[in-house]
């Protein structure tokens, strides 16, 4: 196994650190920590490096478990220099500034790779695993199925996402999304991706029953109390359903779908998200 790690210096002061397994010649792209603050998919890259570095991989692969580094000594979503949003400023544009120098960075490895798949945590604890894909795009498809991840939705083509502007370079492209809050990290899905990513690149079929969703929605509180949840992640809602109770008012759904993530039972505030469900 031939194994380089790389630190690639920017114009801030900054480095980021690659990892390249398996070769020179071009292959997959894993990136974590494109958010700061979404420790999970950062511990799920640094497993998986461990893993591979344990039992050897042949698969050219480049994993990036820390892109936005800075950020991340912050505990941060974006780097305070400057306070872009990494995940919107793709592909590169000729700017200044340290999140600009950073998307250069990452969008240079990305445009030569056959495969990317972008980690993310989500801003909730209580959240079930799944991958973000573009519908319209079957080389993305057919990657996302060829992971142990069962639950798989559809992904908005929003301007400056990594794997959307991937996937409409022509390079096939997800997103895994984890569980995990402002910098908390859940470590049995970190673990679990990063096994799940070591079978993908040993070219282990998948055995996963695969569940195609929607678009996501968002729930958000009415007002502001004590709330509880009569639901929990990868529970299955229907219109209608009572999702949350605050000071003894229900809220109902006005979707059928998968419930994603949920808040903490705990205070919530007017606007607040109580949930977020994947529409069938």
């Amino acid at each position: 196994m031939k194994r380089t790690i790389k630190k690639i210096p920017l114009k801030i002061d900054t480095t980021i650190d690659i990892y390249r397994f398996g070769g020179d010649e071009n292959g997959i792209l894993i990136v974590a920590g494109v958010h700061g603050n979404e420790v999970t998919g950062i511990y799920a890259a640094r497993k998986l490096i461990e893993l591979i570095e344990e039992n050897g991989c042949e698969t050219p692969v480049t994993i990036v478990p820390v892109a936005n580094p800075i950020a991340f000594s912050c505990r941060t979503r974006s780097d305070p220099r400057d306070g872009l949003d990494l995940n919107r400023a793709f592909p590169y544009e000729d700017k200044e500034g340290p999140s600009h120098y950073i998307a250069n960075c990452i969008w240079s490895l990305t445009k030569d790779a056959t495969t990317l798949i972008d980690l993310h945590s989500s801003d909730h604890l209580s959240a079930i695993p799944y991958v973000v894909c573009l519908y319209d795009d079957e080389p993305s498809k057919k990657l996302a199925v060829s992971l142990d991840v069962e639950t798989i939705v559809g992904g908005r083509e929003n301007k400056g996402l990594l794997f959307a502007e991937a996937a409409r370079s022509g390079i096939p492209s997800i997103l895994i999304e984890l569980a995990g809050e402002y910098g908390i990290y859940n470590e049995e899905q970190g673990e679990w991706l990063a096994r799940i990513l070591f079978d993908f690149l040993m070219n282990k079929e998948s055995t996963a029953t695969h569940n195609f969703y929607g678009n996501i929605m968002d729930v958000h509180s009415p007002k502001k109390g004590i709330l509880r949840l009569p639901i929990e992640p990868g529970q299955k809602v229907k219109k209608d359903d009572v999702i949350a109770v605050i000071e003894e008012e229900e809220v109902f759904s006005e979707h059928s779908g998968i419930v994603l993530r949920t808040a903490e039972q705990s205070m919530i505030k007017e606007g607040e998200r109580i949930c977020s469900i994947a529409l069938d």
